[in-house]
């Protein structure tokens, strides 16, 4: 009888952590979501941007601006924080790195643009393993695939009217 009382109370209890757990958990989602909402929303004000395409991560951010010709990224992790908003004109080069570790696994995926002026670097990260899902791996492997290839497409046909394509 006492057993049987003891274990519905440990049950009750973990039943009640676990609901307390998962509404941390949402509170802190949402926190997340407003606070890349609120850092998208100045960017575009300060910089006058008109985004036409986005992609939007659990806590990242990539928009294009054909018309101004701009890149916006954003990343609210809690460690670092990144609001970055750059001129495509003034891209020299842009590329994937994937980082492996000594098993060819791939640990983090990477989108560095290098500058023309001064050669400083802007690495913006699609896949890190120790935030991401492993099973995510591949489609943002695809998205960063898709983001170089738009900004090259850019690079290569800077002298085409924004309004004459579409990407």
């Amino acid at each position: 009888m006492h057993t049987t009382i003891l274990l519905s109370i440990a049950v009750s209890m973990l039943a009640i952590f676990t609901i307390l757990l998962l509404m941390v958990l949402k509170k802190r989602k949402e926190k997340d979501s407003e606070t890349i909402a609120k850092d998208f929303e100045n960017m575009v004000r300060e910089n006058g941007l008109i985004i036409h395409y986005k992609d939007v991560f659990k806590k990242k951010m990539i928009c294009f601006d054909k018309t101004n010709k701009k890149l916006l990224l954003l990343d609210v992790d809690h460690n670092k924080k990144m609001k970055c908003c750059v001129k495509l004109d003034e891209i020299y080069s842009c590329r994937i790195i994937q980082l492996k570790d000594k098993f060819a696994n791939c640990i983090k995926i990477f989108l560095e643009m290098v500058y023309k002026e001064n050669a400083h670097t802007v690495t913006f990260c699609f896949y890190d393993q120790s935030r991401d899902d492993v099973h995510e791996r591949t489609c943002l492997l695809l998205k960063a695939q898709h983001w170089n290839q738009r900004i090259n497409y850019h690079k290569k046909f800077w002298w085409i009217n924004s309004n004459e394509y579409a990407l």
